[in-house]
């Protein structure tokens, strides 16, 4: 049997980030002369891919590659007071079980790391932003590699649905993140969960 590919989002989906997020991106932003957003704009950021998202509203290009390294210097710090999602750490080791499991995130591959360390998460690839900021491109990459295999894609946001159904994979989403179901609903994944033990009884039902 072909082994399942299962790709997760990070912040919202296994970390509740929300807030500290914000903060620290405000807080760059204001460093390197990019517009101030406030919460509810910040979140509109994650209606389609996050660093395009900036570059719409106004944010040059070059400003990207300053902002990924201030990210990588002032959110390890940060992201010691962000509580993991309840249930997720559960979530994490059924799909580890089931599947070859990474996670695709807009966030910092070493910030991610750490954090799954430190709360005691299955050790799986990241695949961060530094690496590459569009998570259509990281999940083709990873589709690539494997082509025969059944690809999920869970993610929070509705950017991640139309990133996620761009590169041709399964896309599912969760609730309890960035974006509630109203909003993800308006991308169409083919899958919404409530609750991480959705996510555990769904692919425990695909074997």
């Amino acid at each position: 049997m072909i082994t399942k590919i299962i790709a997760l989002d990070f912040d919202g989906v296994l970390a509740d980030s929300f807030v500290v997020a914000y903060h620290a991106f405000s807080e760059i932003s204001e460093k390197l002369g990019i517009p101030h957003f406030e919460p509810e704009e910040f979140r509109s950021l994650f209606d389609g891919n996050f660093y395009e998202e900036l570059q719409k509203r106004g944010v040059a290009q070059e400003k990207i590659p300053p902002l990924l390294y201030e990210l990588e210097d002032i959110l390890p710090d940060r992201y010691v007071t962000v509580q993991p999602i309840p249930g997720a750490k559960k979530m994490m080791e059924t799909l580890t079980a089931l599947g070859r499991v990474y996670i695709i995130s807009s966030n910092i591959s070493s910030v991610i790391e750490e954090y799954l360390r430190r709360h005691g998460f299955p050790n799986v690839p990241v695949l961060g932003a530094e690496k590459e900021t569009s998570k259509k491109k990281k999940l083709f990459r990873l589709k690539e590699q494997s082509p025969e295999a059944p690809f999920y894609f869970i993610g929070d946001t509705k950017g991640e649905v139309l990133e996620g159904k761009a590169a041709g994979v399964r896309t599912l989403a969760v609730t309890w993140g960035y974006h509630n179901k109203k909003r993800l609903q308006e991308a169409k994944p083919e899958k919404i969960f409530e609750k991480p033990k959705e996510v555990v009884e769904y692919f425990l039902s695909l074997n």
